[in-house]
């Protein structure tokens, strides 16, 4: 198998049970944070969201000229 397939495949299984998880602990989450579970659920999908924009930012360059740019202005 190519090894570039096969990286992709288990970066995208790691994404999706990231997001698969936190909903079997979710009732957990909203406890921890003293909120509704329907605002907990807000996480996910704040989540989700971010990284729908990370992945198009990071396909077109500007995710890593963003984090030069910022590892050059606190250094």
């Amino acid at each position: 198998m190519n090894k570039a397939l096969l990286s992709l495949a288990i970066g995208g299984f790691g994404i999706g049970l990231t997001e698969f998880v936190i909903m079997g602990i979710l009732p957990d989450v909203a406890t921890a944070f003293n909120v509704s579970i329907p605002i907990a659920g807000h996480f996910i999908s704040a989540y989700a969201l971010g990284v729908v924009v990370g992945a198009a930012m990071a396909g077109t360059g500007v995710l890593l000229a963003g984090i030069i740019i910022l590892i050059r202005k606190h250094q």
